[in-house]
């Protein structure tokens, strides 16, 4: 074919691809060559489908297309296809203009436009820049494939010629506006009410531009090269336009390399354009009001007060100076444009209130923007303070707990004529009540009433506050008064009565509700069946039911499923009866009943104290069984949550309950995960049952577990450690006395004794007692077991025949021998005073350490047994060499691995498969074809919809993963980690939602092997934490590429490799 096709430069070119237009049937025909299939295979990715998703591709009209038509269809894809693997840039564009003729470039898989994009990036200055161009846009505005494009926009700057990269970018713009289609349908207009009382759903992706203003989102890693051409120019309103334009954030892009590669050898140019991209980089957030809360109040909820600090910076920078462009003041009635205005600043002054609250709760020592310098800046420029900078203050006066200033700030604002935010106002009402200060709460509610009184809402706040403290009086002097109370103000007063066992004031409550015409929810209903069971009423659950449709209220799932959680939580054998009545009436009125309904129930069984000994393991069996008879599967979070319920009993008969769970587990073939052990460990540890701990600990290691560098393991190391009880250790102030100091200083001779003794008297570590060594040490550990008695803990100092390199000492082990037979309390206490020991003695001379519970635990072969335990958890041994040699192997056939191990999985019905919501492919798509080091992708689950949404989309570096992640709520996150890596972190704080975490959990193990198929992004690496902490660049970095394992030769001269001893996790940061 001729690389001269007459459509270089052409926009009809590209017009083709963007008309809205149905998909038409497949062709029967299809063209194959056996001569390109194998060296195709090994080029290029195979494609999800043939015809990709409607999401990702353009859209083509019904064509009815003739034989001829079809076999030159296929004889176009295969030539495209063939121009690939030759690099021939003019046969390929030929192919392309051929199948858009067609309108069959629907054909053409992402992977296809993928290697396309990249093959503009290589042919970059060898081919004609048309030919270049026109693939490029096409790739990036159909197929959201931008790589070729941006790379081509850095070319152009290169030969510093930024009018070419502002044309080419525009081009881009008017395809993605063919492309997307106008929406019939105005976006509706925010509310005209106070953002403070406005609530933006922050679960929810970042809000649209305003009516008006494009939908069409442009790829973000596009606006560096734009930017940096309009600053070549000086056209900084432009570049402010063409930024706003683009409908998304340049923050996602990574500037600073595209900087470097388009204006190397050029500083100025590069501070320049540095500097425009420092003043447009929260371009989006600083021009529309709704943009600018969602992002405050996402970065408030996700505890990333960076984001906080530096969109306060950027918005003063904007506002002031001669090229200010944020404006301070705003029409009246405007509520799209954002404005640096009273409301503005209250924003701020609570956003850095709650974020310095969450910090101190934490003790984190991140940078934190500080209210008091918000107030010293807006005094500063004068700003006059309005309802939304007082109510702030307001908040945070409340949230510090000065009450005392309550008093003057609210005189200051009956001087200015001022009235606090309604919704702020109630919550600082019921803080002042929680905190027995009614007369301030008085106050506050006095300066919110004006001359029509106050809303109800800080009403209905007054009124609990007064109901609460018994201020019946006032409670009806207040309710006479409401102009217009509604349901939550009459299920205040029904949770009054129910407390006060009052039924006559109950009932004359709803009846007050059905002569208001109001319709009871879930909440009156449930007040009134605790009403019923604190009572003592037979049939509570048939009174409820019937007062329901006597009211002409039918029961709906949430009121079933509040009603049965409120009874399994009161434990008592009489309403556990109900909520499985509950239960049998929710599934009769074909209501669908779900895992977290009956785990909520099976829980409730297995707290309950009313309980005969097994009779609520029995029952939750009994619940399993009919739960998977219809077909609902539990998960590993259904098992996670009974244990942690099995653990609250403290009889004795209920110890094996957990352990008896996961053999139940077992037989289901539910594999145990890091929450499953981290939930019985510290439910065991909480009891201080140190015999369960072992036990657990076994079954562990009988499970094949393999410690990490995570929480659970850490954990782990600081119960072997004693670590975990130090805070106990700590209160008791159990600390090594002088003499068993000296005793152990002296013990560093070379005529040391074996081993010294040292137990716990009067409160204090003291000696009690030696042997000197007979022959070596892994004889002499036969000594021990004459030297400790059967039911009496102790602590040996176990000295080895080794000396510590460099300091000559000698090396010591520390056994702690803590009997079975031993007392509760001695077992508390020997455990939680090994830290302070070995603190106390000097750490570094303790190279391991022991836990043993019997004296067959003191012998030279299970010495042996612990050392070869050691060895094999040890960095660089064989185990893990091996280990590290599968991670290579895994990583040399990711394409295998994800291609077909994973889909299998998925196909094998792993998980629970959700939906996807809108923006989730086509992001997990650019992230597929892009190779930018560091861009990521988080996904987030919709509770409500049960579908997988698309949280956000970013760029920064492998050292801020761990503060880039939500630590209150799940996530999943794809990180990029090189140009070939991408991996899939799961993170499940075990703080959140029970739901939340049930959801993210059952479809964890299906999602990978979806986004492979579904949007052809491979997966190399799986990583799974409860803390985002744990995410450490040097973590991620051992997991992803493990350095290889050292050879014999480069240990030194002896020769023989030796091992280091672990570190401690719990030190390493």
């Amino acid at each position: 074919m001729s690389s001269n096709t007459g459509l270089v430069g052409s926009r009809d070119f590209l017009s083709r691809s963007f008309a809205t237009r149905a998909p038409p049937p497949r062709p029967v025909t299809t063209f194959h060559s056996d001569d390109y299939a194998a060296l195709l295979s090994t080029v290029l990715p195979k494609s999800s489908s043939s015809c990709p998703s409607s999401s990702s591709s353009p859209n083509t009209p019904p064509l009815q297309l003739s034989p001829e038509q079809v076999s030159s269809s296929n004889a176009a894809v295969h030539a495209f296809r063939r121009a690939l693997v030759t690099s021939h840039l003019g046969e390929l564009h030929e192919a392309l203009a051929t199948l858009q003729s067609l309108a069959q470039d629907h054909r053409l898989g992402s992977s296809d436009v993928a290697a396309a994009s990249h093959l503009v990036s290589v042919r970059m200055g060898k081919e004609d820049m048309g030919m270049l161009e026109d693939v490029a846009v096409w790739a990036a505005a159909v197929y959201a494939q931008p790589s070729g494009l941006k790379d081509l926009m850095i070319g152009f700057l290169k030969k510093d010629d930024p009018e070419k990269v502002k044309a080419v970018y525009r081009r881009y713009r008017t395809a993605l506006e063919q492309r997307t289609p106008s929406s019939s349908t105005p976006s509706s207009p925010e509310p005209a009410s106070h953002p403070f009382s406005s609530q933006p759903d922050i679960d929810a992706p970042a809000p649209s531009p305003p009516t008006g203003s494009s939908r069409a989102s442009s790829q973000p890693i596009l606006l560096p090269p734009l930017i940096a051409a309009h600053a070549l120019t000086h056209t900084f309103n432009a570049a402010r336009a063409a930024v706003l334009g683009a409908n998304c954030s340049p923050r996602t892009a990574r500037a600073s390399g595209v900087f470097r590669e388009g204006l190397e050898h050029r500083p100025n140019a590069m501070a320049q354009a540095q500097a425009y991209y420092a003043r447009l980089q929260w371009a989006p957030e600083l021009a529309w009001r709704s943009r600018f809360l969602w992002t405050v109040r996402r970065a408030v909820r996700d505890k990333r007060p960076a984001v906080v600090g530096d969109m306060y910076r950027a918005a003063l920078a904007a506002s002031e100076g001669e090229d200010a462009w944020v404006p301070t003041t705003v029409g009246k009635g405007d509520e799209t444009t954002f404005a640096l205005d009273d409301r503005a600043w209250g924003e701020f002054i609570t956003a850095a209130s709650n974020l310095v609250a969450a910090a101190r709760e934490s003790k984190s020592s991140a940078d934190v923007l500080d209210p008091a310098r918000v107030v010293r800046d807006l005094t500063a420029r004068g700003v006059q303070r309005g309802s939304g900078i007082y109510s702030a203050l307001l908040s945070d006066i409340i949230r510090r707990r000065d009450f005392a200033d309550t008093d003057a700030l609210l005189a200051e604002m009956a001087r200015a004529g001022v009235q606090p935010d309604a919704e702020i106002s109630a919550g600082v009402i019921a803080t002042l009540f929680n905190a027995r200060e009614s007369e301030r709460a008085l106050a506050v509610f006095n300066a919110v009433q004006g001359r029509h009184g106050a809303p109800t809402e800080v009403c209905n706040a007054m009124l609990s506050g007064l109901v609460r403290d018994r201020q019946l009086e006032a409670a009806q002097s207040l309710l006479a008064q409401m102009p217009s109370p509604n349901l939550v103000t009459f299920n205040i007063l029904l949770r009054d009565a129910a407390h006060r066992g009052d039924m006559e004031s109950l009932l004359g409550t709803l009846r007050t509700i059905q002569a208001r015409g109001l319709k009871a929810d879930a909440v009156t209903f449930t007040t009134l069946l605790d009403a019923l069971n604190r009572a003592g009423k037979p049939d509570a659950v048939r009174r409820v039911l019937a007062t329901m449709r006597s009211l002409g209220v039918e029961p709906d799932m949430h009121v079933y499923s509040s009603m049965i959680d409120l009874l399994a939580k009161s434990g008592g054998t009489a309403h556990l009866r109900d909520a499985v009545r509950m239960l049998d009436e929710m599934e009769r009125s074909g209501f669908r009943t779900t895992e977290i309904t009956y785990t909520g129930l099976m829980t409730g069984f297995l707290r309950s104290s009313d309980l005969p000994d097994g009779q609520g393991l029995a029952v939750a069996r009994q619940l399993m069984d009919r739960m998977r008879a219809r077909g609902i599967r539990a998960s590993a979070t259904t098992y996670n949550f009974l244990i942690r319920a099995s653990l609250v009993s403290l009889r004795s008969a209920d110890a094996d309950t957990p352990f008896v769970l996961l053999e139940q587990m077992d037989k289901e073939r539910i594999a145990p995960n890091k929450d499953t052990w981290y939930t019985l460990l510290r439910g065991l540890v909480d009891r201080f049952d140190q015999e369960g701990v072992a036990r657990a600990l076994r079954e562990m290691e009988k499970r094949g577990w393999v410690p990490t560098e995570d929480a659970l393991t850490r954990f782990v190391h600081k119960i072997r450690s004693g670590a975990v009880f130090a805070q106990v250790s700590a209160s008791s102030g159990i600390q090594p006395t002088p003499e068993l100091l000296s005793a152990f200083s002296s013990a560093s001779a070379d005529t040391a004794p074996r081993f010294l003794l040292a137990s716990i008297s009067n409160e204090a570590l003291v000696p009690s007692g030696s042997a000197a060594a007979r022959g070596s040490a892994k004889d002499d550990f036969a000594l021990l077991a004459e030297h400790v008695k059967d039911a009496e803990p102790s602590y040996v100092l176990y000295r080895l025949d080794s000396k510590a390199a460099g300091t000559g000492a000698w090396e010591w082990v520390l056994v702690a021998y803590v009997p079975d037979e031993a007392k509760v309390r001695d077992k508390m206490l020997y455990a939680s005073s090994r830290a302070a020991l070995t603190k106390g003695l000097g750490e570094n001379r303790f190279v391991d350490s022991i836990f043993a519970t019997s004296k067959s635990d003191l012998t030279p072969v299970s010495y042996a047994a612990h050392l070869v335990h050691r060895s094999a958890a040890a960095p660089l041994t064989a185990k893990e060499a091996e280990l590290a040699s599968v991670r290579a192997a895994e990583k040399s056939s990711v394409d295998s691995m994800v291609g077909t191990t994973v889909r299998r999985a998925h196909a094998a019905g792993g998980g629970v498969a959700l939906a996807w919501g809108k923006g989730v492919r086509e992001a997990l798509e650019g992230l597929a074809q892009g190779q930018e080091e560091g861009a990521v992708v988080q996904l987030a689950v919709d509770v409500k919809a049960e579908q997988i949404v698309l949280d956000r989309t970013a760029t920064f570096p492998l050292s801020q993963l761990a503060s880039e992640i939500p630590t209150s709520e799940p996530r999943f996150t794809f990180y990029r980690f090189d140009e070939s890596t991408v991996v899939f972190i799961y993170t499940c704080p075990s703080t959140s939602p029970i739901k939340q975490r049930m959801l993210y959990s059952s479809s964890a193990s299906s999602l990978p092997a979806a986004v492979s198929s579904e949007a052809g992004l491979k997966i190399s690496k799986k990583l799974e934490t409860n803390d985002p902490a744990d995410l450490t660049e040097e973590y991620v970095r051992a997991e992803v590429a493990p350095a290889p394992a050292p050879t014999a030769a480069g240990n030194g001269a002896g020769g023989a490799q030796r091992f280091a001893r672990p570190k401690a996790p719990g030190r390493r940061r």
